[in-house]
């Protein structure tokens, strides 16, 4: 059998998403990767289209990385793009579906599945919650943090007075919807920088203190995370969400819901909200920009958590990892 030596392919969603970003911030430390866009695409609405395509190129990679989304819709898609490789592979989860998790936990038939699709895959992931859930089901992984591009944000804040800002998607579940209602009525202002499906609605019935940019590219970012009071992110699920870890690391307070890593990111750099109603997060803004928290603390363990050099170091262990389970399993059949 001829070995596969085309090095290692990295496979990620393209776009504007946490994940992209992620993976972008850590491919300029790692030139021996090829690196290869997967999603949905135009005709292409579960990005199928682009996986099929990825998954030819993994036949001849030393080692395929593949960072799916540990959600119903994109994870089967990203498995079949790993499962097409003949060399050693990574499965690197990001966020998930915690209703989709219970169901693997409460079904042996699912966890079973689950665990012959990762196979002698070298898992990792980004969040230490989806880490420990995963160990819960039988499945080792190895937590390595999202990195972000320290050198985009911001150097210095210029905060303006009681401004409170949302990064992300607008979408269901993302909690746009949420702050538009807590705004209302509201002394602060709030600019929401993002786009998807709720962005015509949440326009039609914002009031006048909230204002909307649309998708913001890393210099946009770095002004409005420069300019901003603190950062809010009322979503229903997260994993390791980059918009909290940018915040972060650039010394800005976060006022968010208590999902996924969030509580441990945020330490005591932040405010963390399980209430649903709107009026508990106008109160808890309206206090967090009165008596705003101390960051410089998180901040400092933040950057160093996420320095690209840092994650890139981790991820060349990973593969490693894979080479190395790859071997055994070639050792194995022989």
């Amino acid at each position: 059998m001829v070995e596969p030596a085309n090095g290692v392919l990295v496979v990620s969603p393209g776009g504007e998403g946490g994940v992209a970003s992620a993976v972008r911030a850590v491919l300029p430390e790692l030139p021996e990767v090829r690196w290869m866009p997967v999603g949905r695409g135009i005709g292409d609405r579960l990005g199928w289209g682009r996986a099929i395509a990825a998954r030819r190129a993994a036949w001849d990679a030393e080692v395929v990385h593949v960072h799916p989304s540990f959600r119903w819709r994109a994870l089967p898609r990203d498995l079949a793009v790993a499962s097409g490789s003949r060399g050693g592979r990574v499965i690197h989860l990001h966020g998930y579906d915690e209703r989709w998790l219970d169901r693997f936990a409460r079904s042996r038939t699912w966890s079973h599945a689950l665990r012959r699709a990762l196979g002698d895959a070298v898992v990792a992931s980004a969040s230490s919650r989806l880490a420990s859930a995963l160990g819960g089901l039988g499945i080792g992984a190895e937590v390595v943090p999202n990195a972000v591009r320290l050198a985009d944000l911001p150097a210095h804040r210029h905060p303006a007075p009681d401004e409170v800002l949302f990064l992300g998607r607008l979408a269901p579940g993302k909690g746009a919807e949420l702050l538009v209602e807590a705004a209302r009525g509201a002394d602060f202002v709030v600019t929401i920088a993002g786009t998807g499906p709720l962005a015509t609605a949440l326009r039609a019935r914002a009031p006048a203190n909230v204002r909307f940019v649309g998708w913001a590219d890393a210099e946009a970012r770095a002004a409005l995370l420069a300019r901003a009071t603190l950062l809010a992110l009322p979503s229903e699920g997260e994993a390791s969400p980059v918009a909290v870890v940018e915040a972060l690391a650039c010394g800005l307070p976060v006022v968010a819901s208590p999902v996924g890593d969030v509580a441990e990111l945020v330490g005591d750099a932040g405010v963390l909200v399980s209430d649903r109603d709107p009026a508990a997060w106008r109160r808890a803004l309206t206090h967090a920009l009165a008596s705003p928290p101390p960051t410089a603390v998180v901040q400092a363990a933040t950057r160093e958590r996420v320095d690209p050099a840092q994650v890139a170091a981790r991820w060349r262990t990973l593969h490693a990892a894979a080479r190395q389970e790859r071997r055994r399993e070639a050792r194995i059949w022989r």
